[in-house]
């Protein structure tokens, strides 16, 4: 014969167990409700980000002129194409005076690896409106030039393409 067990001695311990997990949700931390990620919305996801990171300003930048570029060159049928524009460097308002300098020093390569680039750049890209392409390489190229990430962005002034 089997011995019997005692269900009732179990049983406080089984009913606080159950009575813990059903207060639980009930229970906050910190008494506001913190919500995941993946509840929140858009702007809820930014609001959060720019408290981390405050938001830079176009007054904590400076542009800084890298020079004057005419570029002639001939597209794929053989046809002349020629490219003229002044370049901007937009880089943080800290740092101009001392990449003001560097780009004075760096002038030659500087020079020599945006008219490269032009070189190998495909006439659409140069006749886009928004130049991203053209912008987000000259960017790299200037960054690699510098050694290291000091060009945020650059800007054209007096952009001329002609084709032809």
């Amino acid at each position: 014969m089997l011995p019997a067990i005692n269900y009732t001695r179990r049983r406080p311990f089984w009913l606080l167990a159950l009575l813990a997990c059903g207060c639980l949700p009930l229970a906050s931390c910190g008494g506001s409700a913190a919500k995941h990620p993946a509840e929140m919305g858009a702007f809820e996801l930014l609001e959060m980000l720019d408290r981390d990171n405050p938001r830079e300003t176009a007054k904590s930048f400076a542009e800084i002129e890298i020079g004057k570029f005419q570029v002639i060159r001939a597209d794929a049928d053989g046809e002349p194409m020629m490219l003229e524009f002044r370049l901007f460097a937009v880089t943080p308002d800290a740092q101009k005076e001392k990449l003001t300098e560097e780009f004075a020093q760096y002038d030659k390569r500087i020079r020599d690896a945006v008219i490269g680039l032009i070189q190998k750049t495909d006439p659409d890209q140069m006749a886009e409106p928004s130049l991203a392409y053209l912008r987000g390489e000259i960017v790299a190229a200037l960054n690699r030039v510098m050694h290291g990430k000091v060009v945020r962005e650059v800007v054209f002034s007096d952009y001329t393409f002609v084709k032809g």
